[in-house]
């Protein structure tokens, strides 16, 4: 029989990325109520990759606003850099 510590014992039943800090969330009572309904989903991955995409797209703004600024300092005209 191995010889397990508590130390690993909690690390195999809670396990963490040791690489990743941690944040406090707190939530509305209501929606916490509705989220406990669905315990199956991971609720940390779903906040991570909403925190994920907010920043993507936080990035891609300030991309698109130097490459304005650096055109408009060239006097070419950056219409068609923001037409998707």
């Amino acid at each position: 029989m191995p010889n397990f510590s508590i130390t690993n014992l909690l690390n195999i039943l809670f396990p963490h990325n040791p690489h990743m800090p941690n944040i406090t969330l707190y939530v509305p009572e209501e929606i916490h109520k509705k989220m406990k309904k669905y315990k199956e989903l991971k609720w940390s991955k779903i906040v991570r990759d909403a925190i994920e995409n907010t920043l993507k797209k936080l990035e891609e703004a300030e991309l698109r606003y130097y490459a304005l600024k650096r055109l408009a300092k060239e006097g070419e005209d950056a219409k068609e850099l923001f037409e998707f």
